[in-house]
């Protein structure tokens, strides 16, 4: 399969990147800013993967995907079978302390640039038999969980992933494409670090990688428009 995956430098992206090139014999495009975390990623592929993996240095918060759209189609030859649009930016403040510079590069990444690439490569997934969008949200986004402090605008934006993600599956119904949300619990990343400091989750990002590679690649063959909770708590 053709799979674009975007955060890929580190924590659930590179791991799932790993995990789905020991799945199958896939080609996959990983996405990030950081070339330095691409690089190790390249360099941890082992030499007898199944897989062919190649990165593409990119920050999703530009608004012009047009080179990046020509480099995924040239080396896809114009199809795209699987996108995980799982990229995502937190910023740990209080309410009162979130301006709209902070509340704008939060949904620029989790919102906006989801978007913007589903978006710019439907043409190529309409090419696939049965193509895949899945989107990686979060517990904090989903109405009824626990929410925490700090996290407003990070879970704002995940809030508005579930729904985009339904709306999306609505909305190409009548195409080969389908649309699902994974909402992880707490993973032991860098980001929870962020968000938590000093807080150990019992979930790495080893263990739900292999979640969302699987159902990646398969769980649309049977799902389309649903919001994914994964966590060992509610």
């Amino acid at each position: 399969m053709n799979i674009v995956i975007t955060g890929a430098s580190k924590g659930i992206g590179y791991a799932t990147a790993l995990a789905l090139a020991s799945s199958g014999q896939h080609h996959i495009i990983a996405i990030a800013r950081s070339k330095e975390g691409l690089d190790k990623l390249k360099n941890e592929l082992p030499v007898d993967s199944p897989s062919q993996l190649t990165c593409l240095n990119f920050d999703l918060a530009e608004k012009d995907y047009s080179a990046l759209a020509e480099s995924i189609s040239s080396t896809f030859k114009g199809l795209v079978d699987v996108l995980i649009n799982n990229a995502g930016y937190l910023i740990n403040k209080p309410f009162l302390e979130l301006d709209d510079d902070d509340w704008q590069a939060m949904f620029n990444i989790n919102v906006f640039a989801v978007a913007r690439l589903s978006r710019t490569l439907f043409p190529l997934l309409d090419n696939s038999k049965l193509a895949h969008i899945l989107n990686i949200g979060s517990m904090g986004g989903v109405q009824g969980t626990e929410k925490f402090p700090g996290l407003s605008g990070y879970s704002t934006s995940k809030g508005a992933i579930n729904t985009l993600t339904e709306v999306m599956a609505k909305e190409f119904e009548d195409t080969n494409i389908k649309v699902n949300c994974i909402n992880p619990g707490a993973v032991q990343t860098q980001m929870l670090e962020q968000a938590f400091p000093g807080y150990q989750a019992e979930v790495k990002p080893n263990d739900i990688a292999q979640y969302i590679a699987n159902f990646a690649t398969r769980g649309h063959k049977v799902m389309n428009g649903r919001l994914h909770e994964v966590s060992l708590r509610g």
